[in-house]
Order: structure tokens, then sequence, then C-alpha cells
């Protein structure tokens, strides 16, 4: 999962008003192999497979939407991920990738909507109001912990105080603890 955000517009309005539309790209590059040219797919647009896309990519070519491609192979493995991409004798490498972004999976657009709970409430938040929404709440958590963990230390230590008061052997009844 990777890609390129097109356009700085979408992030700056997305970080300003909380809600925004981003169009991703896949990360290609073309290499030469002998006297073929082929189109390199290292990384995918977010919540989109690898599968999804070879499965696209041959449809598109069945259908002659892309004219320009002659083979698909997947070269990918644990080190990353690699779909080449063989084009045509005379095809220029920038239309087909133009129909590939165009036909393809590989640009995706996908919504940013920053919403958060603020007093119990849903709230659109811009990035600076969600940064400090979450500070609050990190306070508000670490407080509610230490003060759990305090109540629990007292109840354990009063626990305790009560069961070594229990066990002397002089406390009668009607004594009080503190006394005997």
């Amino acid at each position: 999962t990777g890609g390129y955000i097109c356009g700085r517009a979408a992030i700056l309005q997305g970080y300003t008003t909380g809600k925004s539309i981003l169009t991703v790209r896949a990360k290609m590059h073309t290499e030469t192999n002998g006297s073929k040219k082929e189109i390199i797919v290292t990384e995918i647009p977010y919540m989109v497979s690898k599968e999804s896309i070879i499965h696209k990519l041959v449809e598109v070519v069945k259908e002659d939407r892309v004219t320009g491609i002659s083979n698909i192979t997947d070269f990918s493995d644990r080190d990353g991920m690699r779909l080449a991409i063989e084009l045509k004798r005379g095809e220029d490498e920038n239309v087909i990738i133009n129909q590939l972004y165009q036909f393809t999976p590989l640009q995706t657009s996908f919504s940013m909507n920053m919403i958060a709970l603020v007093h119990k409430q849903p709230r659109l938040l811009n990035l600076r109001e969600l940064l400090v929404a979450f500070k609050d709440h990190r306070f508000q958590a670490n407080r509610d912990s230490s003060t759990c963990a305090s109540c629990h230390a007292q109840a354990v230590c009063s626990d305790c105080h009560g069961a070594k008061t229990a066990m002397r052997p002089s406390v009668k009844l009607g004594d009080r603890p503190d006394r005997a």
C-alpha cells in the first residue's frame, strides 16, 4: 500500500475543514527490457488489492479499452510488490499509463472525514481541533486510570489493615481496633 496523493489542495482542504476527497495513484515507472518497454507498478493505492488490479487489467485488455498491452506478469515476493505490464512495440508508455489510471483501480479516490467524539457528541474537526481533542482525551484517560489505581490501592490497603486487626488476639467485642 502506498502511492501518491494527487494535488496538495485536497490535503490542505482536509486539514483545514476536516473533510475532503483525496485522489491516490499507484507508483509506476518504465523500464526498457531489450527492445520491449515495461511499466512497473511498485506501490498500489490504499484499500486496493493486487488481485483486483490484475483482474481489471485483464478485463480492460480483453475489452480493447487499452490496446497497447501485450503481457502482464506479477513478480511480487516478500521483498515487495512488482507488477510488470509489457507494452507492444511502438506504443507510447505515457498514453498507456494515463489509460491505466482511467480504466483501472491504479487511481482511486477516497473521502477524508475527521470526526471525533467531543464531550460525547460527534463533531467534524480540523487538524488542530482534532489534536487538541486527542490530547484532552489522553489527559482524561490518564487521570481516570491513575485515580482508579489509587482507589484500588487504598481499598486493598484498608482490606489488609482490617484483616490484620481482625487477626490480633487481643481484640474484644466493643473495643476500638486502634486502641487494642
